[in-house]
């Protein structure tokens, strides 16, 4: 676990250097500096930094500590659960409490560097999207620049299908359909939010069961934005299960974040020009998560 270090910025402070400051006040390095920039680490008074943003004496700082990124990205022998696989497209299915691309305190262990491991380091592959590090399910990869350019044209003209499944909070009973913008968090440089100002976002979803405080939905992307399932779940009051960032933990069963599975992937294929669907079977920790809900 990373370290957050808080305090408020001590007297005789007045307009320095965000970069500046930190590496005077924690000891850290021009290269951790640059990471806590480019990994949202760090905020002045919740608000996230930026590389012109200056500290005064007064201001509330919030940083986690980042260890340092090793030189180059290595290999990491871990056995992917491919789904599907052919010339042009790999679609795997991502375990829970794994990071798919490297970042602070995940530089080695993640799907990226599994991938490395897979193809080996000189072969050419690209991530198509991202999912967040607790999501299980459909993660697809790029196996030629020509897949990468159609696929990637399909995600951004919405011709690409993803459908996730989820536990959330509250009884839902009827379909429904969330179209709010989203950017950072202004009051939480941690989160993102619902802003006017923010960015186009739409999820649809609708209701595959009922429990005594809970559900289990069948959900939408229609846009691909940060955190969008749920901070948009969130936003109607129906946050998903063990989301701590925009709900609660979940008590007794430690879910590692947010219960959210990207159940299907639907695409046409960028060589032979014919519809895919790929699934992944929901994994063990859900099921177990739905168990207790069903139960209580």
């Amino acid at each position: 676990m990373l370290e957050v270090r808080e305090w408020t910025v001590e007297e005789h402070v007045d307009h320095e250097k965000i970069s500046a400051y930190l590496k005077r006040t924690l000891n850290l390095s021009y290269e951790q500096i640059r990471t806590v920039r480019k990994y949202h680490l760090c905020g002045i008074n919740q608000i996230m930094i930026d590389e012109n943003s200056t500290v005064s004496t007064g201001d509330f700082i919030s940083c986690t500590i980042p260890d340092e990124r090793p030189a180059k990205d290595e290999p990491y022998d871990y056995p992917l659960d491919i789904l599907y696989e052919d010339d042009s497209v790999l679609v795997i299915n991502k375990p829970n409490d794994m990071a798919v691309t490297p970042g602070p305190e995940n530089w080695h262990r993640n799907i990226y560097c599994a991938l490395l491991e897979y193809f080996g380091t000189d072969a050419y592959f690209r991530l198509l999207h991202r999912i967040d590090k607790s999501t299980t399910g459909c993660l697809a990869v790029t196996k030629t620049k020509k897949a990468t350019r159609i696929l990637g044209r399909q995600l951004n003209e919405r011709l690409c299908h993803r459908e996730y499944l989820a536990l959330v909070k509250g009884v839902i009973s009827e379909p429904g359909r969330i179209e709010l913008p989203l950017e950072r968090d202004p009051q939480n440089f941690r989160r993102m939010g619902v802003r006017e100002d923010g960015k186009y976002a739409l999820t649809l979803y609708e209701p595959l069961e009922q429990f005594k405080n809970a559900s289990e939905v069948k959900i939408e992307l229609k846009t691909g934005r940060t955190h969008q399932i749920r901070v948009h779940m969130a936003a109607v009051s129906h946050p998903l299960i063990g989301d701590q960032l925009y709900g609660e933990a979940f008590e007794p069963y430690d879910t590692k974040g947010a219960v959210l599975h990207a159940h299907m992937l639907h695409f046409i294929h960028p060589l032979t020009g014919e519809p895919m669907t790929v699934t992944a079977p929901v994994p063990g920790y859900y099921q177990t998560v739905k168990e207790i809900l069903m139960a209580e």
